[in-house]
């Protein structure tokens, strides 16, 4: 027996309960990546827009936050080792830029998202983590 695909993804009003653990969002993707059409892509295009997710990315600090967390590593080290900055808050003067991760395959390109820190798995421990939580306006 063949396993049925659904065509379309269901174009059900978009909550914040239906998006909260991220498995409409989840199913959206499937479907729309076994039956690429117009429709699907704008409803998956409206459910990611609404939905919280977190991207990968490395923080680039400006240049005075850098010497300032440079040195608070450097006298961690003089005091007997950075397991003294495990419980440390760096507040930041200037902004921080957060720059995706974004990866190739052959001439495509791809922005990768997860619905958790946890699916990121080893993957996101390479990265900062950004958890966007932008709503509509």
């Amino acid at each position: 027996m063949h396993e049925r695909i659904e065509q379309f993804i269901p174009g059900s009003k978009i909550t914040p309960e239906l998006l909260q653990d991220g498995s409409f969002l989840k199913k959206a993707i499937n479907i729309c990546n076994s039956n690429r059409n117009e429709r699907n892509f704008i409803l998956l295009s409206q459910i990611l827009r609404d939905s919280f997710v977190w991207i990968p990315c490395s923080a680039v600090l400006s240049d005075s936050d850098y010497e300032a967390w440079a040195k608070k590593i450097a006298q961690a080290q003089e005091e007997g080792g950075l397991d003294s900055l495990s419980d440390l808050t760096f507040v930041n003067r200037d902004e921080i830029r957060m720059v995706p991760d974004i990866l190739q395959s052959g001439e495509n390109f791809f922005f990768p998202v997860f619905t958790s820190a946890e699916e990121m798995g080893e993957y996101g421990n390479r990265f900062s983590r950004w958890k966007n939580t932008f709503s509509k306006q």
